[in-house]
């Protein structure tokens, strides 16, 4: 058999291993129960936070990422949270009335406020020692 021959052939079973890999990394990772609210059994807060995408820019503790600011835990008062989410500063979209009514923010609301602390930066490094 001529090498290029073999050689075609070691890259096309490669190639079929990474897509195997691939999809089996995709379908355990669409099941993982901490990736998803809905998943959890969460709150209606928690649901909706998920739901309306709020967690791809805040992350879904609401730290925050290079996307969104912190808004969790100790988010903003009620009002200030409100108006900002109605009319935001800079790239965040708007979310009016119809797509996130008052109530369904305030269960948003809510369930940011009940978000624990993250750990202390010093318990992190005892871990890690």
């Amino acid at each position: 058999m001529p090498a290029a021959l073999k050689r075609f052939r070691a890259t096309a079973r490669c190639t079929r291993l990474r897509c195997a890999c691939i999809a089996a990394a995709t379908l355990l990772a669409a099941g993982m129960p901490w990736t998803s609210a809905v998943a959890q059994g969460a709150t209606k807060g928690a649901i909706l936070f998920e739901e309306k995408g709020c967690y791809q820019c805040h992350g879904y503790a609401g730290q925050g990422t290079f996307a969104g600011v912190r808004i969790a835990p100790e988010p903003l008062p009620w009002q200030t949270f409100a108006r900002i989410v109605r009319k935001p500063y800079g790239v965040m979209p708007a979310y009016s009335p119809r797509m996130l009514t008052d109530a369904e923010l305030l269960e948003i609301y809510e369930h940011l406020s009940t978000l624990p602390a993250p750990a202390a930066e010093n318990a992190i490094r005892s871990i890690l020692e």
